[in-house]
């Protein structure tokens, strides 16, 4: 590799080209004073204490910023002359004239006696990720440094009060010095823009636009700024007051699929931080708001602490461990014996680990005997499983999340990623700001129209038609990868023959897109972004630091979420991006790839684990003698042959009474499932429910029997994000009350019921038969035994994951993993093209139901909001739910913002308050999914026809109508 080599005091320094000098000095060893700077952002020079003299330089004794001057070969700097640090004091001086003047003797002068320990955790911030300010402030360490230990200069004086109107973070103007660390940061990290500089001379401060609090700007409230800001400016108001911790622990968010790597901050029994782990290839230094802020769930007063067994009068009360288990074991055993294992059905969870999922398929397959054991996969993921591995292989994201940056060009189609995903949002703004061409399909305007160089807004329920719309430009334009399609594919020729009734004409009656925004996406999805007939328009120039394609890049990123697999028909969505990612050729390298987005922390992880009807673990057939048998071998029992039944066809099993008792673990169907007055029906026909979880949920509140489990916090584990990477997550508290480890639980329910089942099976490998015994005493065991078994994580140990994550398929102890799929190709099968048609939504708007319900998430709220509701903060800033409408619709039902409306489908009605938006989709209503109060999915219907269908979760005949509350 090229270098620089350069002399700065007396040591001789090498660096890459494109370094500056300050880069080259801290990288030596070699501390120059400084505040503004920081890396990953633009240098700035605005606090000019990184003044270097350089031997030659212009005028003799001229002084250079640092940081914003590359370093040249030969150069002889000097940081430290009679000059410089006469300079540097006195600028320092400057800076402190109008902070504060305790700063001087402020106890944070007192080095914090854990930085030594933790050097190796500090973000990029050079900042102690313990303690944050709560112990160490940067604007001291430079004074000392410099050595001022008194003011000489006073300046205007200022006495802005505390911003305190939002739940997360606190504002002191007084201690602001003007770095614009913070305003960078939002803008050249986050690509938010919430705050700038603003007036001028001493009235400059660092503000929001019209000085409007921070709630009602477009602040996403990540903590960016707090991170970054060297002084006491800006501080996390949550446990504020709480002081230094006693210790931190790594672990993994607990939210959504992308599995950002987290410190947590303990004091006591109690956690009063949480901040990025910088260590993480997923997130590095950011962080969402509910990553960020919203770990409070974990010691909500909500949090169920004991079992609850439900008496004859019909109230739950406290029970202890050892009842409420002889309760379940003995129901689930009369059932068993009275109706057969399949009256029987486990609900698995994507918010459990790897190895509690394991342990509940396990448990329904060798202690129960059936293969009714699903997760919420059968809401969203199962598509995606389906789809590509018909398709190619792995139904699992083909590459990184950080390989996103290295896209040409990126299409993202059913996802409002900066709501749902916020970190993989930020990668697809960085990619943009490098130079990728962003293509973003969507009904609504989402935040990534702002980035999107083209925005296809079609109408929902056409993803297919308008996929394959850009399938056939690609064809008939003969802009796709021949080499690649001829050599890796097969069935190309139906493909095209589907395509005719596709044309841009066509898909654009359809889908609502002109057809010139159809035929240029197409060819710059083909070509990575680089079609020469793609003309930028100005607006963009605005908006990103350079125009083209960032060096040889040429390839193209799908990446689709829940506006794809929320549809009855969404795996021929899947089905036609995999025909579209095999014909560019863009599979099986950096910067391409076919990318779902799973919803939750560890969806990918259940799927993984057999949490399925139809897969054992590592998605081993059912359908395979050999795989059975030796499962049945190693598990000393006989399995079941027949799939299961999916989480709705329990349900609908559970109505029409052929499934009689149902163990719910982590989920919460009473919100999350379609039909909710379906599903309370089918709970409530039961003759057994039991719910096992954090919260006494509305599911919980139907069940005979309450389990306590434990948050992400209190047990030990992995979870797999959705790029496939294996992570481990840390214990950091002892549980609350007497809850339970979930893995704990499954265990004792499995010892006991094989104590009263009949005696095992006879295993006919021996080697294998400790599997059977379930003497689990720690989740490493079990991971042992998932290693052993499913081959997709046999290289997997919780040694190896110390070092850090592992992407399956990793078979052995010797692989490293496997970042991105199919770079040799795929394997001993080709990619198979399968035509698929648009089929439009069974269900249409009518006269008695003329608009259209859509629904989705938003930032500050997670899913049924099973964990976010228990967060305080996220509460004050998003309380309720509303119903988003584009004015025209509104007036004629004389319907203005916030007023009360009920909203009403086939299947039911819900009430909430109406917010008018010009942006939004005439004839359309969003609502989002989160809030029982008006819980959407009263009004979705349920799967079509047999059991393996998906519901229709994205599209919804609905009528408004403005809504009066009865006089009490």
């Amino acid at each position: 590799m090229e270098t620089i080599n350069l002399i700065i005091d007396n040591k001789s320094v090498a660096v890459p080209p494109g370094k500056t000098i300050l880069e080259a000095a801290l990288g030596a060893g070699i501390y120059i004073p400084h505040l503004c700077y920081l890396p990953g952002l633009r240098p700035y020079a605005g606090c000019r204490l990184c003044l270097v003299e350089i031997e030659g330089w212009r005028k003799k004794g001229e002084l250079i910023t640092a940081c914003t001057q590359p370093a040249a070969a030969g150069m002889v700097v000097h940081t430290d002359t009679p000059e410089v640090v006469s300079t540097r004091r006195q600028v320092l001086e400057l800076i402190l004239s109008d902070h504060p003047d305790r700063c001087l003797t402020c106890p944070r002068r007192v080095r914090c006696s854990l930085f030594d320990a933790c050097k190796r955790d500090l973000a990029v911030t050079d900042r102690c990720v313990i303690c944050a300010k709560n112990g160490l402030c940067e604007l001291q360490q430079v004074v000392d440094f410099v050595g001022v230990t008194q003011q000489r200069f006073y300046g205007v004086s200022r006495e802005y009060a505390l911003e305190r109107t939002n739940p997360f973070i606190e504002r002191d103007w007084n201690k602001c010095i003007s770095c614009g660390r913070c305003v960078r940061a939002c803008v050249e990290i986050r690509g938010v823009g919430a705050i700038d500089f603003a007036y001028r001379g001493k009235r400059a401060l660092v503000t929001t636009p019209f000085d409007v609090e921070m709630k009602d700007t477009n602040c996403e409230f990540d903590g960016q700024c707090v991170l970054v800001c060297p002084t006491g400016a800006l501080m996390d108001r949550v446990n504020k007051y709480a002081g230094r911790p006693d210790r931190s622990c790594s672990t993994i968010c607990s939210y959504c699929g992308v599995g950002c790597g987290l410190r947590l901050n303990i004091k006591g029994d109690k956690i009063i931080g949480a901040v990025p782990d910088v260590a993480s290839p997923v997130n590095s230094n950011c962080l969402c708001v509910k990553g960020r802020y919203a770990y409070d769930y974990v010691q909500s007063p909500a949090r169920l602490s004991a079992p609850l067994v439900r008496r004859p009068a019909g109230a739950p009360a406290k029970t202890t461990w050892d009842q409420a288990l002889s309760i379940v074991v003995q129901r689930l055993h009369e059932i068993k014996v009275q109706y057969g294992p399949d009256a029987i059905g486990i609900i698995a969870s994507a918010k459990c680990t790897n190895e509690e999922n394991y342990l509940a398929q396990k448990l329904a397959r060798a202690v129960i005997g059936t293969n009714n054991v699903d997760s919420c996969a059968a809401l969203c993921h199962k598509p995606t499983l389906e789809g590509l591995q018909a398709a190619f292989g792995w139904g699992a994201m083909t590459n990184s999340i950080p390989d996103i940056e290295k896209a040409g060009c990126i299409f993202v189609i059913g996802s409002n990623t900066t709501e749902t995903h916020p970190i993989v949002a930020l990668r697809i703004k960085w990619a943009v700001k490098k130079g990728a061409k962003l293509i973003v399909a969507n009904p609504r305007e989402i935040d990534l129209c702002r980035f999107a160089h083209l925005w296809l807004r079609h109408q929902p329920g056409s993803d297919v038609a308008l996929i394959n719309g850009l399938t056939r430009v690609i064809v008939e334009e003969e802009l796709w990868d021949s080499a690649f399609v001829s050599q890796n594919c097969t069935g190309l020729d139906p493909l095209i023959a589907s395509l005719q009734a596709y044309s841009p004409e066509q898909v654009s009656k359809i889908t609502g897109v002109p057809t010139q925004d159809i035929v240029m996406a197409a060819r710059l999805i083909a070509t990575g972004g680089r079609h020469p007939g793609y003309v930028m328009p100005p607006v963009y120039y605005r908006l990103m630091e350079e125009v083209g394609i960032q060096g040889e890049t040429a390839h193209t990123s799908i990446i689709y979420g829940t506006g794809i697999t929320h549809h009855a028909n969404a795996i021929d969505g899947v089905r036609a991006l995999a025909n579209l990612a095999m014909l560019t050729g863009d599979l099986g390298v950096a910067g391409g790839g076919l990318n779902p987005l799973a919803g939750q922390n560890n969806m990918q992880g259940a799927c993984d684990m057999g949490a399925l009807p139809n897969y054992l673990p590592g998605y081993q057939s059912l359908a395979d003698p050999e795989v059975c048998a030796k499962f049945a071998a190693a598990w000393n029992s006989e399995l079941p042959e027949r799939a299961g039944l999916t989480l709705t066809g329990m349900l609908a099993a559970a109505h029409q009474g052929s499934l009689k008792a149902l163990y719910v673990i982590g989920e919460n169907p009473m919100l999350a499932a379609p039909d909710l007055n379906f599903v309370q029906e089918a709970l409530q026909k039961l003759d057994f429910l039991v719910v096992q979880d954090i919260f006494f949920t509305e599911t919980a509140q139907l069940a005979d029997v309450v389990l306590p489990g434990v948050s992400f916090a209190e047990k030990d584990g992995t979870f797999t994000n959705t790029e496939r990477r294996v992570q481990r997550v840390y214990k950091a508290l002892e549980p609350v009350g007497d809850s339970k480890p979930d893995w704990w639980i499954i265990t004792e329910l499995a010892r006991r019921l094989q104590q009263i089942s009949k005696p095992p099976v006879p295993a006919s490998d021996s080697s294998l038969r400790s599997f059977a015994d379930w003497d689990y005493i720690h989740p490493a065991t079990v991971m042992s035994e998932i290693a052993t078994l499913t081959p997709l994580y046999g290289g997997i140990s919780y040694d190896r994951l110390e070092k850090g994550g592992l992407q399956w398929p990793c078979y052995s102890l010797s692989e490293p993993g496997t970042p991105i799929l199919y770079a040799g190709g795929f394997g001993e099968r080709k990619g198979q093209f399968l035509p698929v048609e648009y089929r439009p939504p069974a269900e249409q708007p009518d006269a008695e139901y003329p608009l259209l319900l859509t629904t989705g998430r938003i930032l500050f709220h997670y899913h049924a909001g099973r964990l976010t509701m228990h967060s305080k903060g996220l509460m004050a800033i998003r309380p309720e739910g509303y119903a988003e409408l584009h004015p025209d619709d509104a007036r004629p039902l004389n319907i203005t913002d916030d007023d009360l409306i009920k909203i009403s489908s086939r299947r039911g009605q819900v009430v909430t308050k109406a917010r008018l938006n010009e942006a939004a989709l005439p004839g359309t209503v969003f609502m989002t999914i989160h809030y029982a109060e008006s819980a959407v999915n009263s009004l979705m219907g349920r799967p079509a026809g047999d059991d393996g269908h998906m519901p229709e979760l994205k599209y919804c005949p609905v009528r408004v109508e403005k809504y009066t509350p009865p006089k009490k």
